[in-house]
C-alpha cells in the first residue's frame, strides 16, 4: 500500500518487529524497511539505525535481508560493515542463495574500496613499451632490488576463502559475481 499516511504505522511496526524473537518477524522487517524507505527517504537516519541493529543479527536468515535493506538505503555507508564483516564473511555459506548474491555484491564493493589493489602494486615497475633496450639492460639490476612482493590482508584473505565454496552454489547469479 502506496499511503503517506501508514509511514508513521509502518516505521513504528518495523521497531517493533527488529527487535522480535522469531527471526522470520527480523527478516520482514529488514524486507519491509526498502519499502518504507521509497515512501519516505526523510527516515533515512532512522532506518540507518535500524539496519545496523539488523546487519548484527547473528541469525543467517536476517542477514540476507539485512543487507538488501543496507543496499537500497544508505550503500555509501561503508562503516556499518565494518563491525560485522568478519561474520558476514563466515556465514556466507549458510544464507539463503539469493541472500549469497546480495551479501556477495556488498562483500565485492567493500573489498574494492577498503583493501590494496593487488595489481596496482606492481604497476610502478611495468616498462614503457618503447622504452629504449640499452637503459632496460643497465637497470635490470637495480629493479631486481626494488621489486616489491604484495602481502594480501587477513581480511581479504578471509572473503577470498569464505566465497571459494560458493562456486559449487546451484544459484548460478551466485558463482557469476
Amino acid at each position: 500500500i502506496r499511503v503517506p499516511t501508514i509511514v508513521t504505522i509502518m516505521m513504528l511496526a518495523i521497531r517493533d518487529a527488529v527487535s522480535d524473537m522469531s527471526p522470520y518477524v527480523r527478516k520482514t522487517a529488514a524486507n519491509a524497511i526498502a519499502k518504507l524507505y521509497a515512501l519516505d527517504p526523510e527516515l533515512k537516519d532512522e532506518l540507518i539505525l535500524i539496519i545496523a541493529k539488523l546487519l548484527a543479527d547473528k541469525t543467517i536468515l536476517v542477514n540476507g535481508s539485512a543487507v538488501q535493506a543496507f543496499e537500497h538505503v544508505c550503500p555509501e555507508r561503508i562503516d556499518l560493515i565494518h563491525k560485522n564483516y568478519r561474520r558476514l564473511c563466515n556465514l556466507l555459506v549458510d544464507i539463503d542463495e539469493w541472500g549469497q548474491v546480495t551479501v556477495l555484491n556488498m562483500l565485492t564493493r567493500y573489498a574494492r574500496s577498503q583493501f590494496v589493489d593487488p595489481d596496482k602494486t606492481f604497476e610502478d615497475d611495468k616498462k614503457n613499451f618503447y622504452e629504449n633496450e640499452t637503459e632496460q639492460n643497465d637497470n635490470d639490476d637495480e629493479d631486481s632490488l626494488d621489486k616489491k612482493t604484495y602481502v594480501m590482508d587477513s581480511d581479504h584473505r578471509l572473503l577470498l576463502r569464505c566465497t571459494k565454496p560458493l562456486l559449487q552454489s546451484r544459484n548460478s547469479a551466485v558463482c557469476i559475481i
